[in-house]
């Protein structure tokens, strides 16, 4: 069944959870969806309109309004319980009834500080900021206060299926142009242009290219979490291109950068997202993980066409001036992230994958006895669907002579080869232990170290 209402996923779980995620003989619903002010129209990545986003935003508004008492503040600690959240999924699948937006909010969470494994209590928890919660102008769910984004319950359990196999894949968005493309676009720039021929030449490579071809590894093409990660990646290649200019000037374009010597060469840089993980700490028991910070960084290299293949091949190479745009990327990417959301709603992303990283590669579930059967792939949990992204139109991927590539590669457990003891963990492991009574959420107070 194809919903034409545009909602989000988050939006699902609210109103059609009776449909689509507690009944075990139910198909996924496919709904319409707009993430990050970025449209998916038969499989074609494009931009929301002003009414998508007005739409998405009153839908969300309507049934947000109400936090609950000890969620209606900030906390630099929040406890989520994954036993006590896996109950609670359950009730509701059980009784056919309604998740509430606190549980598809985790709590209002915008990043994780800690991992813990209680086996005391049979429960693991993921720890960090949170705050209450709002609906924005473009139906994004973020912070009242800071802006930042809310993590979201089935990015969760997304990930914990994806990653139930000894051997997890990368996490990986591309958006490319096809080497037939690239065949008919190095036959375009071989010829002179003569002057006056600018602008045909520019639509004769936009015909040349047609539509990119996005590709999602790692995490199902259908669900939000790779939704997530083509939005953010189709307006990182908007803002670099010019298509789109970065709210309040934050950062310019990359083709604005190019003198004019490059403008007039033909350019395909590729631009891709990658976390930048601190290091991984542990207590002496291994029960209590430290995993830091998160940075989002802007990298590039330079490509070339491969004529004998057809296909773009990595140099080794930086483009100075790619390079250059890299960092103020990454030098504003926070202030960034705030004016747009769906950056910050792919850095959730990224923190939510080194959680579930440290939970599987430690098997703090193991070690915890800790049972969470509605994150399993064989619960009668379903969560919705999306419309898959794959084309990026060449109208949005191109501005004159530059084509640029690129996009998302999420990979923790290269940085968990690198994790450290840290024995002065050692004394949150009493702040840091189960909510009591049936609660799944608590703020801590923890002890300077």
């Amino acid at each position: 069944m194809l919903r034409r209402t545009i909602v989000s996923g988050v939006s699902l779980f609210l109103f059609a959870a009776l449909f689509a995620l507690s009944v075990e003989t139910a198909n996924s619903q496919v709904i319409s969806s707009v993430v990050g002010g970025v449209a998916i129209d038969e499989g074609v990545l494009r931009a929301a309109s002003r009414q998508e986003n007005d739409n998405l935003s009153q839908n969300l508004s309507r049934v947000i309004s109400n936090i609950p008492d000890g969620l209606n503040q900030e906390s630099p600690y929040r406890k989520i319980s994954l036993k006590m959240v896996n109950a609670e999924i359950e009730r509701c699948v059980s009784a056919s009834r309604v998740f509430a937006p606190e549980l598809c909010f985790l709590g209002g969470l915008t990043s994780i500080k800690y991992v813990v494994a209680d086996p005391e209590n049979n429960d693991v928890l993921i720890i960090g900021q949170a705050e209450p919660w709002r609906s924005d102008d473009m139906g994004n769910v973020v912070g009242k206060n800071s802006g930042k984004s809310i993590m979201l319950l089935q990015d969760l359990i997304t990930l914990f299926r994806a990653w139930d196999t000894e051997r997890p894949a990368v996490i990986t968005c591309s958006i490319d142009p096809t080497p037939e493309a690239l065949v008919r676009v190095q036959q375009i720039l071989q010829t002179p242009v003569r002057q006056g021929e600018e602008r045909a030449r520019a639509y004769a490579l936009e015909q040349a290219n047609g539509n990119h071809v996005l590709t999602i590894k790692g995490v199902p093409e259908a669900s939000r979490f790779a939704t997530v990660l083509a939005a953010a990646d189709f307006k990182l290649k908007q803002i670099g291109l010019g298509h789109e200019k970065a709210p309040k000037n934050i950062v310019p374009s990359y083709v604005s950068l190019l003198n004019s010597r490059s403008r007039n060469a033909s350019q395909m840089p590729r631009f891709w997202f990658a976390p930048e993980y601190d290091s991984i700490q542990y207590d002496s028991k291994e029960q209590i993980w430290d995993i830091g910070g998160l940075k989002v960084k802007t990298l590039t290299e330079a490509r070339l066409f491969d004529v004998r293949s057809g296909k773009p091949v990595s140099t080794g190479r930086i483009d100075g001036t790619a390079e250059r745009w890299c960092e103020l990327m990454n030098k504003n990417f926070d202030k960034l992230s705030t004016a747009e959301p769906v950056f910050s709603d792919m850095k959730n992303c990224m923190d939510l994958a080194m959680a579930v990283a440290v939970i599987h590669r430690e098997r703090l579930l193991e070690k915890a006895n800790c049972k969470i059967t509605a994150f399993s792939q064989e619960a009668r949990l379903h969560l919705p669907t999306y419309p898959v992204p794959k084309y990026v139109s060449a109208k949005s991927i191109i501005n004159k002579n530059v084509i640029a590539c690129g996009g998302v590669e999420i990979n923790p457990f290269s940085k968990l080869n690198e994790k450290k003891l840290n024995a002065s963990l050692d004394i949150l492991e009493k702040p840091l232990t189960a909510p009591t009574g049936n609660a799944w959420y608590a703020n801590a107070e923890l002890p300077k170290r």
